[in-house]
């Protein structure tokens, strides 16, 4: 167990010690990949439709055809090209892949990416862990968080790209390691001070996005634990007026959501008072 501790801990210092390091999944080890359950999807994913969209990815990004779920780490490494400073070949195009991807698999997204679909075609768990991971990655940084992430691109492309950066992941991978160890039972707490641990490294820097920054970094690790709804109860601060850094503990969510509403419900009477006053003069 302590090889394999070491080892993972090794995997993940020369994935962040890569020139663009945003895409790599939490790296868990295989013992907490295994005691996650593995749920069935609601439907049938078709493997031609399958491959046949994995194809279109990889051609639209211009990468290896053969990179795929059998081989996760040569994946990272394909993907990791397009976390670069410049948004529009970068972040944009590597978006933009993974929607046509969505929409090549239409209703059978989900099933498609389900570990169960990988672990009954004789994949690994492990690398079927990565494959769901990766995606649900994406997911993320370009629907919920893509706001969060162009707004402060060129601030956050600088950390995550700092030696203190590096550094300061490796800490709390190997905390979070150290806290899992032969304690399975462990996982989603661990998971959640993860999180904080990490996204606390969006604390100096540039100053005027560091709530922005920090919701997404947190938002973004959380992805890694949600796989088949395995740790529901990780959460992060929760973004109440999107990108405006307005940021609030997850207990408060119900009462600034009716601020929020009502906020809404009083702009749009303004506007209509306005438009009854323009008519009638």
């Amino acid at each position: 167990m302590f090889l394999k501790f070491i080892l993972v801990v090794l995997l993940f210092d020369t994935a962040c010690n890569a020139i663009h390091p945003l895409i790599q999944p939490v790296a868990l080890t295989e013992e907490d990949i295994q005691n996650i359950p593995m749920k069935a999807a609601g439907m049938v994913c078709e493997d031609v439709l399958f491959l046949a969209c994995q194809n279109q990815f990889n051609q639209y990004l211009n990468i290896s055809a053969n990179t795929d779920w059998h081989n996760t780490t040569y994946m990272i490494e394909q993907l990791d090209q397009f976390y670069k400073q410049d948004l529009n070949s970068g972040l944009f195009v590597l978006c933009q892949a993974r929607s046509r991807f969505e929409r090549c698999l239409g209703g059978q997204y989900a099933a498609c990416l389900n570990r169960l679909n990988f672990v009954r075609h004789n994949i690994a768990n492990s690398e079927a862990y990565r494959f769901v991971a990766i995606f649900k990655m994406l997911e993320f940084e370009c629907n919920g968080g893509n706001i969060q992430a162009t707004k402060n691109w060129p601030c956050m492309y600088s950390i995550y790209a700092s030696p203190t950066y590096q550094k300061a992941a490796n800490d709390c991978m190997a905390s979070y390691y150290s806290a899992t160890q032969n304690q399975p039972d462990r996982i989603c707490a661990a998971g959640q001070t993860l999180c904080k641990c990490l996204e606390l490294q969006f604390t100096i820097g540039c100053a005027r996005g560091i709530l922005d920054m920090r919701w997404f970094e947190c938002e973004r690790i959380r992805t890694s634990f949600e796989i088949d709804g395995f740790c529901p109860n990780i959460s992060c601060s929760t973004m109440v007026f999107g990108s405006a850094g307005f940021v609030i503990d997850p207990e408060m969510v119900e009462a600034h959501n009716r601020i929020k509403w009502d906020f809404y419900d009083s702009f749009a009477n303004t506007n209509r008072r306005a438009k009854r006053q323009v008519n009638m003069e």
